[in-house]
């Protein structure tokens, strides 16, 4: 495998994803609806060239070339008479007998060079952006129908497995088969206007370090008229020092609202324009779809919790919080069972993958 660093960017060609939890959510099924597997995997783009350097490129701006799922695409490429193309895939690992691997897997694999494992980096397509210097305009459907015919006889370049969707009972079933029996992250269901993955919720034990005063947007909240609306959280090194992951807002009803906000001003330790500090004491699970590098700050304060309130020591390159939540009943948010110490709410929580994203950031 030969790799080098380019300042491409294709982050624009990465489709906004609403996440759902349950298959019942789903609503319509228009003509022509596909269900896909969701690869725990590395988005990416592909180019192919028949005449020039056929290559991979992923949303860090790391360019890859001469690789087997590579080279098995490209001769399959030009055995199916197209000259150039451009696709949107999943580069992931599985192993030898075929069972979809999880993203550490890959990373692993890839940055071993072993020949070995690199046998089992797979490109899985999941869109088709151009044929020939044209773009593809044609339904989803066609279009992957298309891809399967160019890549039928290849074994670590495929199609992602896909499936017509009319009703949830088909999307269950599908569900069943390739995310429960054989191992896939989810599912993905895309229609003519939009796209949806089908993914369970992650969940992380946090502390709860004080109460958002503001929105996001830096907008009043409903902090003015007694209730705690968004929760900032933090999780703990193995010194005892508070890391930030960012804030959670949805899943607070109004009686909880008024019952934290009585809480944060009892507990109150400290207060800015922007939070309300208090004594971390309490410990919530949160629930997530994903995690990401907040780009105008990839950086979390590190602080130090005193006598006189939180003090910042430093920073750490970490993640927040992608559609944070409180769990839905039965679920348990605040987790008596749990105390403030850094085993509950160790960094490590968080899976091993994100945080060596941060090194290619």
């Amino acid at each position: 495998m030969i790799e080098s660093i380019v300042d491409w960017k294709i982050s624009n060609l990465k489709p906004n994803m609403e996440t759902i939890e349950y298959i019942q959510d789903l609503k319509l099924f228009p003509a022509n609806s596909v269900i896909m597997v969701k690869a725990d995997g590395e988005f990416t783009l592909l180019r192919y060239d028949r005449d020039a350097d056929s290559y991979t490129l992923n949303q860090w701006g790391r360019l890859r070339m001469d690789f087997p799922a590579l080279n098995e695409l490209v001769e399959a490429m030009k055995q199916a008479g197209v000259k150039k193309a451009e696709l949107l895939v999943e580069l992931y690992a599985k192993t030898v007998d075929g069972k979809p691997l999880r993203l550490p897997d890959y990373i692993h694999m890839v940055k071993s060079g072993d020949p070995a494992l690199l046998q089992q980096i797979h490109i899985g397509v999941w869109d088709v952006l151009s044929v020939d210097d044209v773009p593809s305009t044609v339904a989803y459907s066609v279009k992957m129908n298309s891809a399967q015919a160019w890549l039928k006889n290849c074994k670590l370049a495929q199609v992602l497995p896909y499936a017509l969707a009319t009703d949830t009972f088909q999307v269950e079933r599908f569900w069943k088969l390739y995310v429960e029996e054989v191992g896939w992250e989810g599912i993905v269901f895309r229609t003519g206007d939009e796209t949806i993955k089908v993914k369970p919720f992650k969940d992380v034990d946090c502390a709860v370090l004080g109460v958002n005063k503001v929105t996001s947007y830096g907008k009043q909240n409903r902090f003015k008229f007694s209730e705690a609306t968004s929760l900032h959280l933090g999780l703990m090194d193995k010194d005892g020092n508070f890391v930030e992951i960012g804030d959670v807002a949805s899943g607070i009803d109004h009686a909880l609202r008024t019952e934290l906000w009585k809480v944060a001003n009892a507990y109150k330790v400290a207060e800015d324009d922007k939070i309300l500090w208090i004594k971390p004491f309490i410990v919530i699970t949160v629930e997530y779809t994903d995690l990401f590098v907040q780009k105008d700050k990839a950086t979390s304060n590190i602080l130090k919790f005193t006598p006189n309130g939180y003090v910042k020591v430093g920073e750490m390159k970490f993640v927040r919080l992608r559609f944070p939540r409180l769990p839905k009943p039965p679920k348990k948010t605040f987790r008596a069972d749990k105390t403030v110490n850094p085993n509950d709410l160790r960094l490590e929580q968080i899976p091993t993958e994100y945080l060596e994203q941060l090194t290619a950031t």
